[in-house]
């Protein structure tokens, strides 16, 4: 069992707050995944959790015993640094064994346990070379193998796949959920990427300027996101926010700005500034009748191969859309686009989060007040 329990989790440097008040469950058995931009916390927040940093404020516990003020070496997780940090004089072999001698685990037990992570990340041909005679993949595998040797309650990894090239990356994020399905341990991944997210990850924690956005399944971040940052942080092209005001006429709820014209649905609701939330991929052009209307300017068009983006400006705000090539748009067309009102996001225009009117239709889910 490994059940991680964060309260109030905090960490500042000076005056800097690198981490602030999170409170976050990772059950057992999950991959988590702390998602953001460099200097969001995720980092520091990992370190307090193997005991590198100690917190500010807070209490961190591991299957119910309090593990706050613990040394690294009480904890029962293991570590995966981005740097792989192998010892470069020892070779692959004794690099695996060095954490159970540390433990003054006997001879054959190390020789057992060492040869058994070898054979599961393919390791053996490599057992006697030094980590510079190694490939960037090989040393990713050795850094996990020294993890796994320990048998932890947890692993706690911090962007282990930054150092690897495209296409090794994709590679080992395959054999890395593989290997947690394997496992059945507690996976907790920092990362900036977030395809690493989105494809490894059982939930997603999203991070911005040390407090937690958002936590989520992959498909709940992207297609329910709480917030502007988290609709903007995730999705390649980010979703498109347009601004607009909504107000009530005879006909229902409507949402008007600089190229929009929306209508909504039925009811009415108090005036209010708002922005518009659509994935590129759910803009297409608009037939004459359609409820929701941005009239766009295209301004260039990028070829994806079996997709293209057409890269545009309604108003004053940029609009991205995104569909199967050819789209047959050219910059300087005139192009009016629309999208299913079930993919309309709505967003507070002042706090940035996302909104649901109180006299919205029960079946819709545009928003999680």
């Amino acid at each position: 069992m490994a059940r991680i329990q964060i309260e109030g989790l905090g960490r500042r440097f000076g005056t800097t707050v690198a981490v602030d008040a999170v409170d976050l469950t990772v059950e057992d058995g999950e991959f988590v995944a702390l998602l953001g931009p460099s200097g969001c916390g995720k980092t520091t927040l990992l370190r307090m959790l193997a005991g590198l940093i100690p917190p500010s404020t807070g209490r961190i516990s591991l299957d119910g015993k309090d593990i706050t003020a613990a040394t690294p070496s009480d904890r029962d997780v293991a570590m995966v640094f981005q740097s792989y940090a192998l010892y470069p004089h020892l070779t692959v072999a004794r690099n695996l064994a060095y954490p159970l001698r540390c433990k003054g685990m006997r001879r054959t037990e190390i020789t057992a346990r060492v040869t058994a992570v070898a054979e599961r990340l393919e390791l053996v041909p490599y057992l006697n070379r030094r980590p510079k005679e190694l490939s960037g993949g090989q040393r990713q595998r050795v850094a996990l193998g020294r993890a796994m040797v320990r048998e932890p309650a947890a692993f706690l990894m911090d962007e282990p796949l930054s150092n690897l090239d495209a296409k090794l990356r994709a590679a080992t994020r395959t054999e890395l959920a593989a290997l947690h399905r394997d496992l059945g341990a507690t996976f907790v991944y920092v990362t900036h990427d977030q395809v690493e997210a989105m494809t490894m990850a059982s939930r997603i924690v999203v991070m911005n300027g040390g407090r937690v956005e958002q936590v989520g399944t992959p498909a709940e971040v992207y297609d329910a996101p709480a917030s502007v940052f988290v609709a903007t942080f995730l999705g390649a092209p980010p979703m498109n926010v347009v601004p607009a005001t909504v107000t009530s006429d005879e006909a229902g709820v409507r949402a008007d700005g600089d190229g929009v014209a929306a209508h909504l649905w039925p009811g009415r609701t108090p005036e209010h500034e708002v922005l518009l939330g659509i994935r590129p991929e759910h803009l297409v052009r608009a037939a004459d009748d359609a409820a929701l209307r941005l009239d766009a300017v295209v301004e260039a068009v990028e070829n994806l191969g079996s997709e293209e983006v057409a890269q545009c400006r309604v108003g004053g705000a940029p609009v991205a859309m995104r569909g199967p090539r050819p789209l047959r748009l050219a910059p300087g067309d005139r192009v009016a686009l629309t999208c299913a009102l079930a993919d309309l996001h709505l967003f507070d225009a002042t706090t940035r989060r996302r909104l649901r009117w109180a006299d919205e239709p029960a079946d819709r889910a545009v928003a999680v007040g």
